[in-house]
């Protein structure tokens, strides 16, 4: 059945009114109001809410109103879901902007949403619009008529397309957003290089021309940058764009084309650097990856500090995953590696001390070895074996070692 005249079937079946004095959000967890809605046939409402949001506390005002009191009785099941301890509710439902009310019929389906502060009268017109059974692509298109320069309005008119497989014109209206949301409302920036930019990387994976769309846009930005006429913002823009669609290549083009920019390009690429680490240890080219790893060992240092101030405030369950600290052990790696290719040899001695006393794992030690003897250190990838079976590793972990470093079997 037509998504409008499910909704309308389902709509004529409420109750024609709400029990006197019932408050309009209900106590329930989702799982539970998901339960009531589809039991009672009845539409959910989700307002997705801070308590810190001055804009979510203005919303005890619209729920007070006699009206939407009545709409919310006799059609609705409507909870509060703080977006901070539910982020993967919020996630679920692409929340980027509290309050954020959520309209979803009984099968779990999406039909419109209101950002922001919405008074008793806007939250009764988007109501009503459901209620006549319009979809949301209709819905969303008649707000953007009104507003044609929101930016908001308009990523919920790309979202309304995608979601119904429109993913041409959904690309479309995605792209006015990422090329003039921030300039009509400088609010947006933070959803444009966040949720925006999230639904341009999903979209890519299904929908190869979004590709051709970000390319465009990075190399223009790029040619910017080598003409030297790009801002701050825009520099920003190439690197967050090159990074999120995994091309670093690009990058690494705009970094050579600028060492014949004279001071001014130099100190782009130094810049640019940083961001191009694995692709540059993987070209061999360890001089200037060193150059992007800035002061290694005082960096290291730093992100060890900071890693430890953060597992202070939050541990971790044992022997759960842990990407910080894995992070922070591949920025040892890649700079004791790069500093034996370009024979600084008493700081990749140091680089490793530092890592294996920060973590002394056997995972640690193996990576070592492995880097070591790729840079053909062969002298040091012996000594760092040796001390990993002379250590305190468990019998298991120093059998894992031999096993892992088959090229030594003098060792084993």
């Amino acid at each position: 059945m037509p998504l409008r005249l499910r909704l309308l079937a389902v709509l004529a079946l409420l109750p024609l009114a709400a029990a006197a004095g019932d408050e309009p959000l209900r106590a329930i967890d989702y799982p539970t109001a998901v339960a009531a809605a589809r039991d009672e046939e009845r539409v959910l409402v989700l307002v997705f809410v801070d308590a810190k949001n001055p804009e979510a506390r203005k919303l005890e005002a619209t729920w007070r109103d006699g009206k939407v009191r009545e709409w919310i009785g006799s059609k609705a099941v409507a909870i509060a879901v703080d977006a901070g301890a539910e982020r993967a509710l919020a996630e679920k439902f692409r929340v980027d902007r509290i309050p954020t009310i959520v309209f979803v019929d009984p099968q779990g389906l999406e039909l419109d949403r209101a950002r922001g502060y919405r008074d008793a009268r806007a939250f009764l017109e988007d109501a009503e619009s459901i209620a006549a059974g319009k979809d949301a692509i209709a819905r969303t298109k008649e707000k953007l008529a009104r507003e044609v320069g929101n930016p908001w309005l308009r990523l919920d008119h790309a979202h309304a397309l995608l979601d119904q497989g429109k993913l041409s014109e959904g690309l479309a209206r995605l792209l006015e957003c990422w090329d003039r949301g921030a300039v009509a409302d400088p609010s947006f920036e933070p959803v444009r290089t966040g949720a925006l930019l999230d639904a341009l990387v999903r979209l890519e994976d299904i929908f190869p021309a979004t590709t051709d769309a970000i390319l465009e846009r990075i190399q223009a930005l790029g040619q910017q940058m080598v003409a030297g006429g790009a801002t701050e913002a825009q520099i920003g823009e190439f690197v967050l764009l090159a990074t999120r669609f995994e091309r670093p290549d690009l990058i690494l083009q705009v970094h050579d084309l600028l060492a014949e920019k004279g001071e001014a390009g130099a100190a782009l690429r130094r810049r640019l650097a940083p961001h191009l680490l694995d692709t540059l240890m993987e070209e061999g080219r360890f001089d200037e990856a060193l150059v992007s790893l800035g002061d290694a060992e005082k960096d290291l240092e730093t992100r060890i500090a900071k890693y430890a101030a953060e597992r202070a405030a939050a541990a971790l369950p044992a022997g759960a995953p842990d990407p910080a600290r894995d992070s922070v052990a591949k920025f040892a790696y890649d700079a004791f590696e790069a500093a034996l290719a370009t024979k600084k040899l008493e700081l990749a001695g140091k680089l490793a001390d530092r890592v294996l006393a920060f973590d002394g794992r056997v995972e640690t030690h193996a990576e070592l070895v492995r880097r070591a003897r790729r840079a053909r250190a062969t002298a040091l990838a012996v000594a760092l074996m040796r001390r990993g079976l002379d250590g305190p590793l468990s019998e298991d972990d120093k059998r894992l070692l031999r096993q892992s470093v088959v090229a030594f079997p003098r060792l084993k």
